[in-house]
């Protein structure tokens, strides 16, 4: 699915995509990488590539604080990325239902990508 999106592969194997809610409220993508460092690279190029215009989403701006998390616009609403435990996450839909999804899902890693 991930890679029909990009029409290329572009995530690795151990990666999936599930939809909760009765109508599909939220997506969450998610990506196990070997450490935090190679999480990193792959996000940093996720970035560079939404801010260059040549995807549907708005380029990304860092939530407030440092915090990790990343917020982007676009098809599917709200966008929220970070990395954590070697894991991306992508999680996509409604404010709230990002919002409540990002807070039970374990916290980015300290620091921040820039």
């Amino acid at each position: 699915m991930i890679a029909g999106m990009h029409g290329k592969q572009v995530a690795p194997t151990n990666s999936t995509v599930a939809d909760y809610g009765a109508r599909g409220e939220l997506r969450v993508y998610l990506s196990l990488y070997a450490d935090d460092a190679e999480a990193f690279r792959v996000l940093g190029r996720m970035i560079v590539g939404m801010r260059s215009g040549g995807t549907p989403f708005t380029p990304p701006q860092q939530e407030s604080g440092g915090s990790g998390r990343w917020l982007t616009f676009g098809p599917g609403g709200h966008n929220e990325l970070w990395v954590s435990q070697g894991r991306l996450y992508w999680l996509q839909g409604s404010p709230g239902a990002v919002r409540q999804a990002a807070a039970e899902l374990p916290p980015p890693v300290a620091g921040s990508w820039t």
